[in-house]
């Protein structure tokens, strides 16, 4: 099981990470600028128009389109996972593959390779738990929500 607070707590931690990037796209817009749903402008709704640079307006847009930016994001996912996750789900699972080496056959195997197997087997439960609980593109929706609030909060429109 998950620590919501723990990992809510760590996502917030890991978006300051974002600074740099935020800052490489300062002063890289022109106003008014139009911001769409995750910063694709063909197809993606119009969420907000950012009037001018003034800053309650013009950091939000800068944390959005930052939020956007797959590798970026991947980085806070990492931290997230490896903080929140990992410590509560990885014990579970290697209690398991530990029951699985346990059978009969693989009595006989030397304990080296077990080792591997047991390691190879619990980095693709976990991969694979990561992948189908669509874990990264939460921790995104959950950073989109925050954004788009403080956004408001500014007086977005």
């Amino acid at each position: 099981e998950i620590d919501i607070d723990k990992a809510m707590k760590e996502t917030q931690n890991q978006m300051k990470k974002l600074e740099k990037k935020k800052e490489e796209l300062r002063g890289k817009q022109s106003f008014p600028f139009d911001l769409h749903e995750k910063n694709d402008t063909k197809e993606g709704k119009k969420i907000t128009t950012c009037p001018n640079a003034e800053a309650k307006f013009y950091d939000n847009v800068l944390d959005y389109l930052t939020a956007c930016d797959e590798k970026a994001m991947g980085e806070v996912c990492d931290g997230v996972w490896e903080i929140a996750v990992v410590p509560n789900a990885q014990p579970s699972v290697e209690e398991k593959a530990d029951e699985a080496l346990a059978k009969d056959e693989f009595k006989d195997l030397p304990a080296m390779i077990k080792g591997k197997l047991k390691k190879t087997c619990v980095d693709k439960a976990m991969a694979t738990a990561r992948e189908q609980s669509k874990f990264d593109e939460k921790v995104q929706e959950q950073a989109f929500k925050t954004i788009l609030k403080s956004m408001k909060e500014n007086g977005a429109e």
